[in-house]
């Protein structure tokens, strides 16, 4: 396959079982994106940022049961960050793996002319991949779509078969404004349940979001936009190091309007789907470095000047392995 990807799929991904099943959600993640790429001719690459791999575990490339297909138009890159590398990022303790630094790594070493930074858990709809494949993305503008969260286990058959199973088993719904539940599957409980998201809609539009609206919800699922774009950003901002990782995806999609970009929103039956898993880190708070970051953000805004975090950002000085599948 000799061509220059027209969309980059960046994951970041660790073979520890994170959320219970993750072997069985990036499988299913895997069979989903590269039958669509084939089957809608788009010249792609999916990068999988394989980030401090366990030394009890065998490598991800070899856990995952890869479509057994012609692959004419996607490509496969495993970028591996070695545990020594790890351990030379400042509070390596904090947590194993530092996702967006690890998505930094993967934008930084992108091929494609667009880059869309996922998750390995994520199911893209046929019509989606299909709208990617049409080639009409603009350069002057950065793409975010609704998340639909959908219970497990998902049929490991078809992808058509999943991709039905997920248009009828949506849990959770991540919308522009705010989350909200799916009244076919939250039974008795949906009005409780959606009055719970609307207070936590206000709560954070009042105390941490007062911007103009933009669509910042799950937006570590997906966001796309120009590899010059990212360049000009320095991609994510790369603070998981001061704290936790929250909202460090909201402050990408801020970023990109302060770029100058205009937001799009991908509307039915355009579909990102999201596997529902166990989250072992449920506080969903800000760290104090992502608070001043967003503070930061606050003021340029009225300054309407762009804001960059990173100096040297996604590992750019190292020299890092690099497999094919």
């Amino acid at each position: 396959m000799q061509f220059q990807p027209y969309i980059t799929f960046v994951v970041v991904a660790r073979n520890d079982n994170y959320g219970g099943d993750f072997l069985c959600r990036i499988n299913t993640f895997t069979k989903n994106i590269i039958n669509l790429c084939e089957k809608h001719c788009l010249p792609s690459e999916l990068v999988v940022v394989e980030w401090n791999p366990p030394q009890d575990r065998p490598p991800i490339k070899n856990d995952i049961s890869w479509p057994d297909i012609e692959r004419k138009y996607c490509t496969i890159r495993i970028i591996e960050v070695p545990n020594e590398v790890h351990k030379r990022i400042p509070n390596p303790e904090k947590m194993h793996l530092f996702e967006y630094i690890g998505k930094n790594v993967g934008v930084r070493r992108a091929r494609g002319e667009y880059i869309l930074t996922t998750n390995p858990d994520t199911l893209f709809s046929d019509e989606l991949i299909e709208f990617l494949a049409m080639r009409k993305l603009s350069r002057k503008c950065f793409y975010r779509i609704d998340r639909h969260d959908v219970k497990m286990p998902i049929p490991v058959e078809t992808v058509e078969n999943q991709l039905r199973y997920c248009q009828e088993n949506v849990i959770r719904i991540y919308g522009y404004f705010w989350s909200y539940y799916d009244r076919k599957t939250s039974g008795r409980y949906w009005r409780l349940r959606q009055a719970r998201s609307l207070v936590g809609y206000l709560n954070s539009r009042i105390r941490i979001f007062p911007f103009a609206p933009l669509h910042s919800s799950a937006s570590g699922d997906f966001l796309l936009m120009h590899r010059d774009r990212w360049q000009i950003m320095r991609g994510f901002a790369e603070l998981e190091t001061q704290g936790n990782s929250q909202h460090i995806d909201s402050l990408a999609v801020r970023m990109a309007q302060l770029s100058g970009l205009r937001q799009i929103i991908l509307k039915y039956p355009l579909r990102l789907y999201h596997q529902d898993h166990n989250r072992p880190d449920p506080d969903r708070l800000m760290s104090p470095a992502v608070r001043e970051a967003f503070e930061e953000l606050r003021k340029a805004r009225n300054l309407r000047e762009l804001v960059t975090f990173n100096n040297k950002w996604g590992l750019e000085e190292e020299s890092l392995t690099e497999l094919g599948v």
